[in-house]
């Protein structure tokens, strides 16, 4: 937290920079905001820059893997460096979430991969991050939920400050190469192969 708050002069105005150009070229809303678990499992309210049409209401037959969802202009040059989660740093400030950590979940998808994975309400016993060992491994979007709880656990288990320099680092570089247009987040893969969907607002998670 404390150095969220001394880098704030730095962060903050690209955020603010980020929110008008939103508004000027997609429109509004340029905030969305959802619910998620923060550690043991206290709700808090997430906050990212809206990347899909403020429009736009998916239907079952809309969900693929290939077209879904749709990004506007902006929000999908927001996605591509993942921009869109820097007002997340405002949670941080907060103390709703860590710089480094599980990503956080609704109370909704966390009751149905817990179904599949008991071990996923170990996840809670910390704050959810910004980024985490299992964003940095690649195991997000469309990828295994088994992956992404080993390497969250891994992380619990092994936390510290060296870990911790090495996530931050590591997220720097893969966020400078940017993500293809292609990772879509639609579904989440479950050990047992299962494939659940996710919600329209939940495609703003990852």
């Amino acid at each position: 937290m404390a150095v969220i708050l001394l880098t704030s002069p730095l962060w903050l105005p690209v955020v603010l920079i980020l929110l008008v150009f939103k508004a000027l070229i997609d429109g509004r809303p340029v905030l969305f905001r959802q619910v998620r678990l923060g550690r043991d499992g206290a709700p808090f309210v997430l906050y990212k820059i809206t990347t899909t049409p403020a429009d736009y209401r998916a239907l079952p037959e809309d969900w693929t893997d290939h077209d879904f969802p749709p990004r506007t202009r902006f929000g999908q040059r927001l996605r591509r460096f993942d921009l869109d989660e820097l007002p997340q740093l405002w949670n941080v400030l907060r103390g709703d979430m860590a710089l480094v950590g599980p990503r956080p979940e609704t109370s909704f998808h966390a009751a149905r991969l817990e179904q599949d994975l008991p071990a996923f309400a170990e996840r809670l016993a910390a704050r959810p991050g910004l980024t985490g060992l299992a964003q940095v491994r690649g195991w997000r979007g469309d990828t295994s939920m088994a992956r992404r709880l080993e390497a969250d656990l891994e992380y619990l288990r092994e936390r510290g400050l060296r870990l911790w320099l090495t996530i931050l680092l590591r997220t720097i570089w893969v966020e400078l190469e940017g993500r293809p247009d292609s990772v879509r987040h639609s579904v989440i893969v479950t050990s047992t192969g299962r494939r659940v969907m996710r919600s329209q607002s939940d495609f703003q998670n990852w």
